[in-house]
């Protein structure tokens, strides 16, 4: 006693005989619960029945064996939409990794951008003050009153050459004059006493 026909094999306790799993499904044993389950969510599963083994292999298959497959058939069937859900959060689940991945990568990389452009800001900083410090410090530019002193001393120091020019010139004529209209001893005279008040009104002018 013992044998299974075709579409079962032993079960978990005594000559007993239990359903194949179909595609998709795996054999667990549960407290002693034989179950069929959804090989990617194991909460999904499906009990099944333990059928006494045949004497033989030839001998006939009781009907308790092909309502078994039904039964077990119609379960999968019903557990289908359960399973189609826990393959739609299956996906979400991994589309959400795959996103929060992508996500990751490009803050990853946004960071990475942040810190390039810090470091070229510092060295430009870097770069400016050592411009700065190799910079040649602009003469201080004269204020306008000292300008102002100067050209007014320029203007006088002109001034004072135009004088000297015009008493020279003036000096000049009057001893031309005294040669023509006085005697030669006197005109000598004259243009020696000129001569002197010239050279020391110079003087006093150019001090």
């Amino acid at each position: 006693m013992g044998n299974c026909p075709s579409g079962f094999k032993r079960a978990s306790q005594g000559f007993t005989c239990r359903v194949e799993c179909p595609t998709g499904f795996v054999y667990t044993v549960v407290d002693g619960d034989d179950r069929c389950a959804y090989e990617k969510d194991t909460s999904l599963f499906v009990s099944l029945t333990k059928l006494s083994g045949l004497f033989r292999a030839t001998d006939p298959v009781p009907q308790s064996y092909p309502d078994e497959i039904s039964r077990v058939l119609a379960a999968v069937r019903g557990l289908q939409t359960q399973i189609d859900e826990a393959n739609q959060t299956a996906e979400a689940l991994q589309s959400a990794r795959t996103e929060s991945q992508s996500w990751a990568s490009h803050f990853a990389s946004l960071e990475g951008q942040q810190a390039a452009a810090e470091d070229i800001k510092t060295a430009t900083l870097a770069v400016q003050a050592t411009s700065n410090s190799l910079r040649r410090t602009r003469p201080p530019t004269a204020p306008a009153n000292d300008l102002e002193k100067e050209r007014r001393e320029i203007s006088f120091e002109l001034r004072q050459n135009m004088l000297l020019v015009q008493i020279a010139l003036f000096l000049l004529v009057v001893s031309m004059i005294s040669y023509l209209i006085l005697p030669t001893g006197w005109a000598q005279g004259i243009t020696f006493l000129l001569l002197c008040v010239g050279i020391a009104t110079a003087f006093f002018l150019r001090r």
